[in-house]
């Protein structure tokens, strides 16, 4: 279990800062994806990125691109 201040901490660092709040299950993946973004592997990068970036989309839609437009590369909306 995620304790409040890694959630604020995970959450600041990956998606938006420290006024965002997310729901538990969601803190607590984005804080996983980090730790294995921060570890070199070529072959799993891009796919743990676009997790990333569908997470926090999915909590902030006004200041992230969507899923389909991030990975498509288009800004259509």
């Amino acid at each position: 279990m995620i304790n409040e201040n890694d959630k604020n901490t995970a959450s600041s660092q990956i998606c938006g800062g420290a006024n965002s709040v997310y729901p538990e299950h969601v803190a607590q993946e984005l804080k996983r994806i980090a730790e294995r973004l921060r570890a070199p592997d070529p072959n799993q990068h891009a796919g743990l990125y676009a997790a990333q970036q569908a997470l926090c989309w999915a909590a902030q839609p006004e200041a992230y691109a969507s899923p389909c437009d991030a990975i498509a590369g288009s800004a259509e909306g």
